[in-house]
């Protein structure tokens, strides 16, 4: 078991899922300083409707309320598999089904254990770009030992049976 590779994998999953959430949170904040700023500097403030003003706010609180969940949802239980460094390895059927990797779609692997339960996992994201490390993560089907994250279910490696 490669710890601290592990480690660097979740570190910059974490980094990657967090930078989203920045963006969409600096674009709302944008947003509002703009509206604040065109408030600010309209000549004839009776023209602007003060119900435009109330919806700008409820919207802005929506989407900084769904970024929140996001990044709960997405960061906290890999960074706690980064600090309880809660590693699981297991043995089945490794099958890359959806090769476009993209920021809105990163379910793309499924694993059938050799008990015939089947898991779900992520490919990890990379700050600098989002696309697939092709040798590290194979597309197709094979059999081997997958090393993921427990609660994040991001998976770190793939040992195919026939390297060995």
């Amino acid at each position: 078991m490669k710890i601290e590779e592990y480690n660097q994998i979740l570190k910059n999953t974490i980094m990657a899922d967090g930078m989203i959430c920045l963006i969409v949170a600096a674009i709302i904040l944008v947003i509002l300083v703009l509206d604040w700023v065109i408030d600010r500097t309209l000549i004839d403030r009776e023209k602007r409707k003060a119900g435009g003003k109330k919806k700008l706010l409820l919207w802005a609180s929506v989407l900084l309320i769904a970024d929140l969940l996001f990044f709960t949802y997405k960061c906290l239980p890999a960074t706690k598999d980064l600090h309880s460094q809660s590693y699981v390895s297991i043995h089945g059927e490794y099958y890359m089904y959806n090769f476009n990797y993209s920021i809105d779609k990163d379910t793309n692997l499924q694993v059938t254990l050799d008990d015939g339960s089947i898991m779900h996992m992520y490919i990890p994201r990379r700050p600098q770009h989002h696309m697939i490390d092709s040798e590290r993560f194979p597309a197709g089907r094979y059999m081997g030992t997958i090393w993921y994250a427990e609660h994040s279910k991001v998976i770190l490696e793939f040992i195919p049976d026939d390297a060995n």
